[in-house]
């Protein structure tokens, strides 16, 4: 399945990811779960964002990206200036 159609596009409802990607499990569950336009990309400083056109949309997915990502939020990021990163817990 192919999201290059909803790449880049913004809507009124837009949540920036503290992380710095989108898992394509994450975008396969939006395709999937969410019944109105929406998009995804990259804005300034590469910060990934998904983007909807309805509000509903977007609160199911902020409540669900929560709850995937949990266990990530446990993990450390650490940048040894490599183009790398190790996670440590």
């Amino acid at each position: 399945m192919s999201w290059s159609h909803n790449y880049m596009q913004e809507h009124t409802y837009t949540l920036w990811l503290p992380t710095q990607g989108i898992e394509d499990s994450v975008l396969r569950w939006t395709q999937e779960n969410c019944q109105h336009e929406w998009g995804w990309g990259w804005g300034d400083e590469a910060r990934p964002y998904v983007t909807f056109t309805d509000g509903g949309d977007a609160m199911l997915w902020k409540l669900r990206w929560w709850q995937h990502h949990q266990d990530m939020a446990k993990l450390k990021i650490i940048d040894d200036g490599g183009a790398d990163f190790r996670y440590s817990c």
